[in-house]
């Protein structure tokens, strides 16, 4: 399937999504890492939201090559609320999948 810019997809390309299996087996060791699922609203279903300190981040462009078919955009870098503890300010990385 083609990489989508869109935010929103047709039913039609809703129903083709497919995750092969190798993915599937991916998605099972992150879930039980440090991937989030996130639903944005009570009756939406659940997206998948990738993040990595910015240190980590070649490991999270390694996991958006594999998973961009199923994302809109692309990685983005932002810096965090401040640290309560430290005032330290930490830099991200992130991407979230479609919600499906």
């Amino acid at each position: 399937m083609p990489v989508k810019t869109k935010s929103r997809l047709t039913k039609k390309e809703r129903e083709e999504f497919v995750i092969p299996e190798n993915l599937r087996g991916i998605l099972v060791g992150l879930l039980l890492g440090d991937l989030n699922v996130q639903k944005l609203t009570p009756k939406s279903n659940a997206i998948l939201k990738f993040e990595q300190g910015f240190i980590h981040k070649d490991y999270l462009d390694h996991l958006y090559e594999l998973f961009q078919q199923y994302c809109s955009v692309a990685p983005k870098i932002s810096n965090r609320t401040p640290d309560k503890r430290t005032g330290n300010i930490y830099t991200r990385v992130r991407f979230y999948t479609y919600c499906l």
